[in-house]
């Protein structure tokens, strides 16, 4: 068989790539909620410091494993994410914090929403694990 030919049965036209933009985006999100405690300025609070190195560390790991084999079931974990990253600083009760409770809700809604409309847009993508 041909080189030529290997590559046509990978490719078989069925969209291999839909979705990638959704992931890399949820990744980049991800790495913001890592870092934010730092580029916000609330790196002395624990909690609020915590709760952002451990979604944004959840987020990045669920979009990774998205992105390489595109699993309906991580895209589903990541709109959970996103949304308890959201409400994080009420669950958490730091929401006194307010440059925490800001990036932290915008951020974590971004996540649930990018990533719900990934489902949304491609329901039919593989059922996961």
């Amino acid at each position: 068989m041909s080189d030529r030919g290997v590559i046509e049965q990978r490719g078989n036209g069925r969209g291999q790539f839909r979705g990638r933009p959704y992931d890399i985006a949820c990744l980049v999100l991800g790495g913001i909620v890592c870092i934010a405690p730092w580029l916000f300025g609330y790196h002395h609070d624990v909690t609020a410091a915590a709760a952002s190195w451990i979604a944004g560390s959840f987020i990045v790991v669920a979009a990774a494993i998205a992105l390489t084999s595109y699993t309906r079931l991580f895209r589903e974990v990541n709109v959970v994410l996103g949304a308890l990253t959201a409400f994080a600083p009420w669950l958490l009760r730091f929401e006194h914090n307010v440059p925490a409770a800001v990036a932290l809700g915008v951020v974590g809604g971004l996540v649930a929403f990018i990533a719900a409309a990934e489902l949304l847009f491609w329901p039919e993508t593989d059922s996961g694990l």
